[in-house]
Order: structure tokens, then C-alpha cells, then sequence
């Protein structure tokens, strides 16, 4: 009869994991990484593919600015200042540095590009307007804009503008008026205060039949009393610093019945309603009552 002995457990053999199962588990995690890594590969391959076809397409280069919103500057003088951009990969092209150097130009008060596909840049520009033709001691007579920025030289192209002349108009500091550089690169200024008081000026008569051309001169030395010459009168007329129109209106009506009065007028004062002080062109002042 056979005897079962008891298993001495000092013997027993402890459960050890085989390598194929570890190595199984190894592979389980292995697997998807490998997969991703190989899809990632893939789209990074085929998007660099992508990109060098549209970078490099010649059917993606530029072959056209269109430009538009310029009333006295010519389309070809704003192409010629985005030239770079002519042939260059439009979905590459730096349209901010042409941004840059389209409001070089003191004409340009803002400009906005846009990307036409396939070929097109798409130029939309803002010009100042100009208000009077600056007189300076040196550097002849300069078109400048309302916020005081000097546009340049009055040329031949643009002598049709019906502005007046105008006096006191302080330089900016370190900003140089003639020479080379006026109309290149950071545009010359002059005080923007005195230059928006011509602009309120002007605007202020525009909307007044017949009162703008009457302006022939303008002086803004002092910012608080604009004085005014009208059409071929020598008489300096002192309107203040607002209410301008009415003001004009009044010394245009009165003038004939004041000149009854006097033989020639040196300078009337429209700033005091219901009455004008005249100096006469020689004697002392002598107030006139308005009709």
C-alpha cells in the first residue's frame, strides 16, 4: 500500500512568469506606437509635399496689384512702392512689409492688402486730403494735409488744387521740410493743432455756396484767431477759432457799407456778434454797428 508523504513547502516551487508572456505584453504596447509613428510620418510627408506644390506653383505667383480708393496719386505710383510683391508666392508674400511701405508715402494715410487667389493682391489705399499750400521761408509753397503731415512740393500734376496760402505753420522739430528727403520715406510735419484749424476752416466753408473761393490766405500764428484774406480784399479778417462760416458771411455782407465809411479797410474783427471793429487802412479804429 502506497503512502502519500506530506509536500514539504520549503520546496515548493513558486510561479514564475515565462518570457513569452512578457514579451507578449512588450509587443501589445509597442504595436500602436509604431502605427502612430508611422501615420504621423506619413501626414508629415505628404503636408510637406503639399506645401512645397503651393509654395512653389507658378500659378501662385503674383502677376497682378490691383489698386484702388487713390484719387491724386496714379495706380502705378502705389505699385511701384509694392514691387517686391510681383512675382513672389502670394500665399508667401509679406504683405505687412508692403503695408509698411505703402504708408511711407505722406499721400497714404492707410492702405489694406488682401490675397486674391490665384494671382492677385488686392490694394485698397486711404489718402489725406490737402487743405492749404504752406508757405515757408524755405521750400516754396507745400501741399499739407489736416493732420499736419507736408504731402510736398506744389508740381505741375497737381496745380489744379483751390487752396488757400497759408501763414504760421510751426515745423515739427527734427523734421526737415525741403530737400531730397520731403515726400521719401517718414513723412515732414508741421503743428498738427495749427494744421486741423485750417481743416475746420476749410470743411466749414465748403458746405457754404461761394464762401471756400473767397479763401485766398490764411494765417494760424495765433491758434486762437484765425485771420483770413478774401478774394482780392486787403483787409485782414479776424474770425477766432470757430463759428467760422457765419463769420465770413458776416464781413462779406457788411464789407460794401463799410467801405462807404472808410476809404480802405486794414483789418476787421468778425468775433464779437452783432458788431465789427474796423481799422481803417490809415487813422484809428472805428467800431460799425452789423445791419
Amino acid at each position: 500500500m502506497a503512502v502519500k508523504a506530506p509536500a514539504d513547502k520549503r520546496f515548493k516551487r513558486g510561479r514564475v512568469k515565462t518570457p513569452r508572456k512578457a514579451a507578449r505584453r512588450w509587443v501589445a504596447l509597442l504595436r500602436p506606437l509604431v502605427k502612430w509613428s508611422l501615420v504621423l510620418a506619413i501626414l508629415g510627408y505628404t503636408t510637406g509635399r503639399a506645401l512645397a506644390l503651393v509654395t512653389e506653383s507658378p500659378a501662385l505667383r503674383i502677376s497682378n496689384v490691383a489698386v484702388q480708393g487713390q484719387r491724386h496719386l496714379r495706380a502705378g505710383d502705389v505699385r511701384a512702392r509694392v514691387r517686391m510683391l510681383e512675382g513672389a508666392n502670394i500665399v508667401r508674400a509679406d504683405l505687412e512689409a508692403a503695408r509698411r511701405r505703402l504708408l511711407g508715402s505722406p499721400w497714404i494715410a492707410d492702405a489694406t492688402l488682401r490675397r486674391q487667389l490665384p494671382a492677385t493682391i488686392e490694394v485698397a489705399i486711404e489718402e489725406r486730403q490737402p487743405v492749404a499750400l504752406a508757405r515757408f521761408a524755405r521750400g516754396g509753397l507745400q501741399l499739407i494735409a489736416e493732420d499736419g503731415v507736408v504731402l510736398g512740393p506744389v508740381v505741375a500734376a497737381r496745380s489744379g488744387f483751390d487752396l488757400p496760402i497759408a501763414d504760421g505753420l510751426m515745423p515739427v522739430p527734427g523734421r526737415s521740410l525741403s530737400g531730397p528727403g520731403v515726400g521719401v520715406g517718414i513723412p515732414a510735419r508741421v503743428d498738427p493743432e495749427r494744421a486741423g484749424l485750417i481743416g475746420r476752416l476749410v470743411e466749414s466753408l465748403r458746405h457754404e455756396d461761394g464762401l471756400l473761393a473767397l479763401l485766398s490766405e490764411v494765417d494760424v500764428t495765433d491758434v486762437e484767431d484765425v485771420v483770413v484774406l478774401l478774394g482780392d480784399d486787403p483787409a485782414r479778417v479776424h474770425l477766432g477759432h470757430e463759428d467760422f462760416a457765419r463769420r465770413v458771411r458776416a464781413y462779406r455782407d457788411l464789407a460794401p457799407t463799410l467801405l462807404q465809411h472808410v476809404a480802405a479797410i486794414d483789418s476787421a474783427d468778425v468775433r464779437y456778434d452783432g458788431r465789427v471793429f474796423v481799422r481803417p487802412a490809415r487813422g484809428r479804429p472805428a467800431p460799425a454797428g452789423q445791419p
